[in-house]
């Protein structure tokens, strides 16, 4: 019998992660946040904050800022679940789910 072994490389490599963009943009020039997100910083602020009272929180991988950042982004963009996944350095069912 024949065995086939595949050697594992990883995928999302990007010295930047998703989360670390994220803070750079919540950090940095509040007209990124609106240009990215289609919203304005004080909106993104205040999602953020419904959302917590409502119950919301991040997953032990992804923060809810993150989370919230994924949706507007595909919003705004219209990107495939691959090239978010890229852009996130997430796993497809990461973005999908």
């Amino acid at each position: 019998m024949i065995r086939q072994y595949y050697i594992k490389e990883p995928y999302h490599t990007s010295v930047l992660s998703g989360e670390a963009w994220v803070n750079e943009l919540l950090n940095g020039h509040p007209e990124r946040i609106r240009t990215e997100f289609g919203v304005h910083a004080h909106v993104f602020q205040q999602l953020i904050h419904e959302l917590y009272i409502m119950g919301y929180r991040g997953s032990c991988y992804v923060s809810l800022e993150e989370q919230l950042v994924i949706f507007l982004y595909v919003s705004v963009t219209g990107l495939t679940i691959c090239n978010t996944g890229e852009r996130f350095q997430q796993a497809n069912a990461t973005i999908f789910t």
